[in-house]
């Protein structure tokens, strides 16, 4: 079905306005169907509100601290297993903008850089705990987070 709008186009009807708050169309048709459209809104919308009603719970004082305090635990735990940063991440670790961290690693020896643009990673890189990785966007590299440029 049409919504209001395209069906008052298709009709190729205009409305007439009388004052501000009426407006009267010429085919009682589309009148009909934009009050429908418009008592179905009011009721999906009165539907959705009583649902998240009856979803909604009341949490006290003291269960809301548990929860906070085993979500903080377990973000620790979550966090102490990524030990390893990007380029950028460890870039911005070290105050650094990512081009700038790239010309770092490759006069430290780290990274070599070919003809072609492309970054490579060097033995010398992998012997600091560096990894490269392939993703979505091409080739990117994982440093340990002590790794200092």
């Amino acid at each position: 079905m049409l919504t209001t709008l395209q069906n008052v186009k298709k009709a190729g009807f205009s409305p007439s306005v009388k004052n501000n708050d009426s407006i009267s169309y010429e085919d009682n048709d589309v009148f009909k169907d934009a009050y429908e459209e418009a008592q179905r809104i009011i009721r999906i919308s009165d539907e959705v509100r009583i649902t998240l009603d009856e979803i909604k719970t009341e949490v006290t004082p003291k269960e809301s601290i548990a929860v906070d305090k085993e979500i903080d635990s377990n973000m620790d735990t979550e966090n102490s297993k990524f030990t390893k940063l990007t380029t950028a991440k460890l870039g911005t670790k070290l105050g650094l903008k990512t081009p700038e961290t790239f010309e770092k690693l490759i006069a430290k020896g780290d990274l070599t850089l070919t003809d072609n643009g492309k970054h490579f990673l060097t033995d010398s890189g992998k012997a600091i705990g560096g990894e490269s990785r392939t993703g979505q966007y091409g080739m990117y590299f994982l440093w340990n987070e002590s790794t200092e440029i």
